[in-house]
């Protein structure tokens, strides 16, 4: 298989312009005659400092959620992927459904980009500065399910404290 390696800062900028197309604010005709305003153009010059460091707060919390979130559906996906497998060896039409619900973003789709849409004026949107501070929140958040279970276990067992850590990453890995 494939892979296409993009840059974060291509991701951001494709991340950016599927928001736009989604936003209500622009329909599919504005944005093809409107490119996504950059943080520098005068739309975003308008928010207040206040609001803007408001919105800065916000989306770095949104980031650490929305890693929490991709956490917890790594492992989920983890888990959806075993049993596709298994339930493959009798039903390939099974098999395939899995792969296709695995497939899907929802974490993306119900938690970051409506996040997203709220912090529109976050000083984090700018440059590779805050795109740094947000792939930290974001990381920082997708350790908090592996960090929660060893605090409700009380580090009991090494393994039982590392096991979501360790079926986080292998899930990070595989998608």
């Amino acid at each position: 298989m494939a892979y296409n390696y993009i840059t974060p800062e291509e991701r951001r900028k494709a991340e950016r312009e599927a928001r736009a197309l989604s936003s209500p604010r622009y329909g599919l005709e504005e944005y093809a005659q409107k490119p996504v305003q950059s943080m520098t153009e005068p739309q975003q010059e308008r928010a207040g400092v206040g609001e803007r460091a408001l919105h800065t707060v916000g989306d770095l919390f949104g980031n650490v959620i929305s890693g929490a979130a991709k956490g917890l559906e790594g492992i989920y996906d983890l888990g959806a992927g075993v049993v596709g497998a298994v339930g493959g060896v009798f039903d390939k039409g099974f098999q395939e459904r899995v792969k296709q619900h695995v497939a899907y973003d929802f974490t993306g789709e119900h938690v970051a980009k409506p996040l997203d849409r709220m912090t529109e004026h976050s000083y984090l949107n700018e440059g590779k500065v805050g795109s740094f501070i947000e792939n930290v929140a974001s990381g920082v958040g997708q350790m908090l399910p592996a960090v929660a279970v060893s605090l409700a276990t009380g580090g009991i067992g090494g393994a039982v404290g590392l096991a979501p850590s360790a079926v986080t990453k292998a899930a990070q890995a595989a998608s």
